[in-house]
C-alpha cells in the first residue's frame, strides 16, 4: 500500500503556497476562537466545536455508513444536552436530519 505522501504529486505537496494557505487558515481559526474565549462567549464556542465535530462525523459516516447510524443514535441520545445548554436552537434540533440524509446518501 502506498504511503499518503506518495499519493500527492511533489509540486503541491511541497509547494509554499499551499503551505502559506494552511499558516493563513490556522491563524485566522486560532484569532477566531481566541475572539470567542475573550469575550467570553461559550456558546458560540461550543457552536464551532459541534461544527467540528460534526464534520468530522460526516467524513467518518462516508467512508463507512455503519458507523453513520452508531452516531445518529448517539445524537438522539445527547441532543437534549445539546439544546438544554445552548438555548433551545432549532439548527441543533435538526441537526439530527441532516446527519441522517448523511447517512442515507
Amino acid at each position: 500500500m502506498r504511503s499518503l505522501s506518495a499519493s500527492f504529486p511533489d509540486r503541491i505537496r511541497r509547494g509554499p503556497l499551499l503551505a502559506f494557505g494552511f499558516l493563513a487558515f490556522g491563524l485566522l481559526i486560532a484569532y477566531k476562537l481566541a475572539d470567542y474565549i475573550v469575550t467570553n462567549d461559550f456558546t458560540s464556542l461550543a457552536y464551532a466545536g459541534m461544527a467540528v465535530l460534526g464534520g468530522i462525523f460526516v467524513i467518518a459516516i462516508l467512508n463507512n455508513w455503519r458507523n453513520g447510524l452508531y452516531f445518529f443514535f448517539a445524537w438522539l441520545l445527547f441532543e437534549d444536552f445539546a439544546r438544554k445548554f445552548l438555548g433551545n436552537n432549532m439548527a441543533i434540533y435538526f441537526a439530527k436530519d441532516f446527519l441522517l440524509d448523511v447517512v442515507y446518501l
